[in-house]
């Protein structure tokens, strides 16, 4: 399947293993939020192994690790935006970082996470 603005590789893992597992479903609905909102969507984190740091910490895969999931490094307006569209088609989670240099919008398509929304 082809993506008019992501490619397969932008979702890889970045831990230096080259691992790609993401969810062809998960880049459609990026695909489909990045059609409604009109503006770049830069990917910052999409599929993690097992190796991933973040993944290691964590008790459970998830949906990272599960290819399930995509952080946009966005903020401000732009942030907002996406936020809306995401609860508005409410395909998964959303979560918001706004603080500090590292800001994104984490969402993800997990079935049982739909409609789901924090803050990190």
């Amino acid at each position: 399947m082809k993506w008019k603005n992501f490619t397969r590789a932008e979702f890889g893992c970045r831990c230096g293993c080259d691992t790609n597992e993401i969810s062809d479903d998960l880049i459609d609905y990026a695909q489909d939020i990045r059609d409604e909102c009109g503006f770049p969507l830069p990917v910052t984190s999409g599929y993690r192994c097992p190796n991933h740091k973040i993944e290691r910490s964590k008790k459970q895969p998830g949906t990272h690790a599960k290819g399930l999931a995509v952080d946009f490094g966005i903020s401000g307006a732009q942030a907002r935006i996406v936020a809306r569209i995401a609860l508005v088609k409410s395909r998964g989670g959303v979560g918001i970082n706004q603080k500090g240099i590292a800001r994104f919008i984490h969402v993800d398509i997990g079935k049982d996470r739909a409609g789901n929304f924090w803050t990190y």
